[in-house]
């Protein structure tokens, strides 16, 4: 059996890590990766049928209050803001101040 392509981002502990895996069947050409944070968050752009589709996956947003992790996720949205898809288990949580 052949793997598909796979894109891994990460540190070698217990914490931080993401992976886009391409099945070997899928009729699709990769156009363009980015580690845009380390472990944290990725892109892939792909053409499929055509049509180019950006996917990021983002593992969880930062327990502290990072804000620089929400203006880095702003700006890459904005940049490929055709076609896109967000993935991962994006946690965000919120918090009242009084």
């Amino acid at each position: 059996m052949t793997p598909g392509h796979y894109y891994l981002s990460g540190q070698c502990t217990n914490s931080l890590g993401v992976g886009i895996l391409i099945n070997k069947s899928c009729n699709c050409k990769v156009l363009q990766y980015q580690e845009i944070i380390v472990g944290r968050m990725q892109r892939i752009q792909l053409e499929i049928e055509d049509k180019v589709l950006n996917i990021f996956n983002i593992y969880d947003a930062p327990n502290n209050e990072d804000i620089n992790f929400f203006n880095i996720l702003e700006i890459n949205l904005e940049t490929f803001s055709d076609q896109t898809l967000l993935v991962g288990p994006i946690l965000i949580q919120l918090h009242l101040i009084h």
